[in-house]
């Protein structure tokens, strides 16, 4: 049992750094290199399609650069491992490193080393090379055969065991650590392929958090905008589901996306005093972990708790790790197809529309310089005129010739809609914001971002919306109807009326 499930996870370390194909393929089906013997050929890792030779009675393996072989993997120790020659036979001997060493998906404390050998450790895998005449291959060729051999076993898809939790757990004690965490990073790897909806996804992440930590609350935080604000957030307790509000601490969040880190604190009140929100929030003990896409923290999970005997420690770290390792991608995914979507949306609306402004006049001529002038400023621009003389192609020629050109331009005509659906139109809601409210939405200005929004009849915009739209031409912020928090937004209004206003003032 203890071989199977040391397999099981030397697959998925495999799958994660996307080099399954290499794990499991024999010596005999690579490209040839460079010979170096004895020597190691690294197939996965940072040091991918290089060769250390051995040439040391005693050659290290670590992250360290004393090692005799040195490697950039975080999820390797110091000193990870050593490989000892004894005549002409090669042994390897784990340095009670933190993640373990695998011989061939096993893991070991000590072995001999035998030619075409595959070690893993951490996101790197090597090849054992001893043999003169043999080399490694990178690519192989495939053979088809018309042929069917009678098979020695069949494996229907339900059967899979390493798919089902259940089964390979039963195995193990009911209370077992190990079961439980095993049984939580299966379920995500099934997760995560199959929801789209961010908010469902954040929401059966931290589900499975708090299955195996003690944390009593948790977020999600994606896509830092400038140093202190995160596009997107996602915090719920223990108890329910659903979005909640949860203090998060700026100091702490902002550290691990800095320096892609794990943070954890066990004794906030002593460790952390300092931070003042986690003071008076009177949290006991926190983990903070990044999410990182290719090489960039994309954002980051963070649990805390304030229960003095629910202690978080670093095998909790460890896991929340983990859990950012697999879902990160799928994250990264879920809100690239929720943008689409939206920007989807928007161009529809936006096509076939005439954009250009025609006419040869004097008059004509004057308009152009006055909109070429106002295009390159930031200002706020309100056009008047009777209905039909043109504002919104106005509006357009202005975004066209400015700096913005590139970005969404988004009209609304205040006129039009309702006044209980046009704060949602432009400000945008969360879910469960009111009744029919299933999942979030944003509003024109941040479907804007970058871009003009145009308010076409802005003489008719109640006085509600007046208030809150004032905001926006001061602070360029925003809140979503059903929120409690603000959203800097990077937009020029443009507005437009048939109304004098200064008459409907007095």
């Amino acid at each position: 049992m203890d071989t199977g499930l040391s397999y099981w996870i030397a697959i998925t370390r495999a799958i994660s750094c996307k080099s399954l194909l290499g794990c499991l393929k024999r010596r005999t089906s690579y490209e040839e290199v460079a010979e170096v013997i004895p020597r190691l050929s690294v197939i996965v890792g940072p040091n991918k399609d290089s060769s250390f030779a051995i040439t040391a009675v005693e050659s290290t393996i670590g992250r360290d650069p004393g090692n005799a072989f040195s490697v950039s993997d975080p999820s390797l120790s110091r000193r990870h491992c050593v490989i000892t020659s004894e005549g002409d036979r090669f042994k390897i001997r784990d340095l009670d490193s933190r993640n373990g060493t695998l011989v061939n998906g096993v893991s070991v404390k000590e072995t001999w080393l035998q030619h075409g050998d595959q070690i893993s450790i951490g996101d790197s895998i090597f090849v054992f090379l001893l043999d003169e005449g043999e080399s490694v291959r990178a690519g192989g060729e495939v053979e088809f055969e018309d042929d069917i051999k009678q098979a020695t076993a069949q494996l229907r898809p339900q059967d899979v065991l390493y798919l089902h939790p259940e089964k390979v757990l039963s195995q193990l004690p009911a209370t077992s650590r190990l079961a439980k965490n095993l049984n939580a990073l299966l379920k995500i790897s099934r997760i995560v392929h199959a929801i789209s909806d961010l908010d469902t996804l954040q929401d059966q992440i931290l589900s499975l958090i708090f299955e195996v930590t003690p944390a009593e609350r948790g977020a999600i935080l994606l896509d830092p905008i400038g140093s202190d604000q995160f596009g997107a957030t996602f915090a719920r307790g223990r108890a329910g589901s659903g979005k909640q509000t949860v203090q998060v601490s700026r100091t702490i969040t902002r550290q691990v996306m800095e320096k892609g880190i794990a943070i954890l604190s066990v004794d906030v009140p002593t460790t952390l005093k300092e931070v003042e929100s986690l003071v008076i929030s009177n949290v006991r003990g926190l983990i903070c972990v990044p999410l990182t896409v290719f090489h960039r923290v994309m954002g980051c999970i963070y649990v805390d708790t304030i229960n003095p005997t629910g202690r978080l420690d670093e095998d909790h770290m460890q896991m929340l790790a983990a859990i950012a390792g697999i879902s990160a991608v799928a994250l990264e995914n879920s809100r690239r197809l929720q943008w689409l979507e939206q920007e989807n949306l928007r161009l529809t609306a936006e096509i076939n529309v005439e954009h250009n402004m025609v006419g040869e006049s004097p008059r004509m001529k004057e308009i152009y310089k006055m909109l070429a002038r106002v295009a390159k400023t930031e200002s706020t621009v309100l056009l008047e005129g009777e209905s039909g003389t043109g504002k919104e192609v106005a509006a357009r020629a202005i975004h066209q010739i400015s700096p913005r050109a590139g970005k969404p331009f988004a009209a609304i005509n205040c006129a039009a809609i309702p006044e209980g659906l046009l704060e949602t139109e432009l400000f945008g809601h969360e879910k469960g914001a009111f009744s029919g409210a299933v999942s979030q939405r944003k509003g024109k200005f941040e479907m804007a971002e970058g871009g003009v929004v145009f308010l076409d009849e802005i003489g008719e915009l109640v006085p509600n919306l007046q208030v809150k739209l004032l905001r926006v031409l001061q602070e360029r912020e925003i809140e979503r109807l059903g929120g409690n928090r603000t959203i800097p937004v990077n937009i020029r209004l443009i507005a437009a009326t048939n109304r004098d206003l200064k008459e409907a003032v007095k």
